[in-house]
């Protein structure tokens, strides 16, 4: 069989399974196990053996099932760079480019800010590692940590940070995030980041059965989907910088700035999705505090 026909048997299966971009999915999933570029297997189609083929439909089925796609080929794009991905971690969201562009958007408009300035930072459960191996390719000043509790989500993201040359320059630690605040140093940190879980608890069985197939533990944020965003800010206070920022992406901006004011901070900045909802907070400590 050719390559050309499998891919659009692969898509018809999925348009039919109410797959959003069936085609295209089917693409990347032929060009992963062929470990061809797929529109080279579209332009220069080549003879699929049988075995090949049964592993075809094997991973058309699994999609069908609802396995994320990102699970099925290994890896997702984040801020036009590929990332590795397994089961078990956190796939990244084109709504978490926005966290990064508002960094950016910081350090560029920061007074002090040039090549030479360097920028203590912590990404909060760092997941596959996007947000902060992003960041240090764009703005090499920026020195980070990255915490998460979950094992296998360090251990890609290790993976990752090597893959995009970084290594023995990025410390990864496997720890609570909030336990490891108790062994930073008080203003130590310029710049804290995180994409932390945010979605309410009571939302769960809401989600898509292919969001319902990530780590939960990554998903939901409490009871308002704040619970975790306030904690971080409560057990970091200490720790941020006096001229520090805090970057969290929520889709409750308005309720986070409310309990944020109590714990000492302010909101500087929004930045909005695509959506035009509020997705990105940046918070600095009050004056005087």
């Amino acid at each position: 069989m050719k390559s050309t026909e499998l891919l659009y048997r692969g898509g018809e299966k999925l348009k039919n399974g109410g797959i959003v971009s069936p085609i295209c999915e089917s693409g990347l999933i032929l060009s992963h196990l062929l470990g061809k570029a797929d529109d080279n297997l579209l332009i220069n189609p080549i003879e699929v053996n049988t075995a090949e083929v049964s592993s075809f439909d094997k991973l058309i089925n699994l999609r069908l099932n609802k396995q994320p796609l990102a699970y099925l080929i290994g890896y997702q794009y984040f801020y036009g760079r590929k990332f590795f991905v397994t089961e078990g971690v956190f796939i990244p969201r084109y709504d978490s480019e926005i966290l990064v562009l508002a960094v950016l958007n910081y350090l560029r408009s920061d007074k002090v800010y040039n090549i030479n300035t360097r920028y203590n930072a912590l990404d909060w459960g760092i997941g596959t590692g996007v947000l902060m191996i992003t960041l240090i390719l764009e703005c090499p000043q920026m020195k980070f940590v990255g915490v998460d509790i979950n094992h296998q989500a360090c251990q890609v993201a290790e993976i990752n940070v090597k893959h995009h040359g970084l290594v023995n320059t990025t410390p990864i630690y496997q720890v609570d995030g909030f336990t490891y605040s108790k062994l930073v140093k008080s203003g130590s940190i310029d710049i804290l980041i995180s994409n932390p879980p945010y979605i309410k608890s009571s939302l769960l069985e809401e989600l898509s059965p292919e969001v319902q197939k990530e780590p939960i533990s990554a998903l939901l944020g409490g009871k308002q989907g704040i619970e975790v965003s306030l904690k971080i800010l409560e057990s970091y206070y200490d720790k941020i910088a006096v001229n520090g920022r805090v970057f969290l992406e929520t889709d409750n901006a308005k309720l986070l700035i409310k309990e944020a004011i109590r714990y000492g901070y302010q909101p500087e900045n929004t930045y909005p999705d695509l959506s035009g909802q509020e997705r990105v907070v940046v918070f600095k400590k009050k004056e005087g505090c």
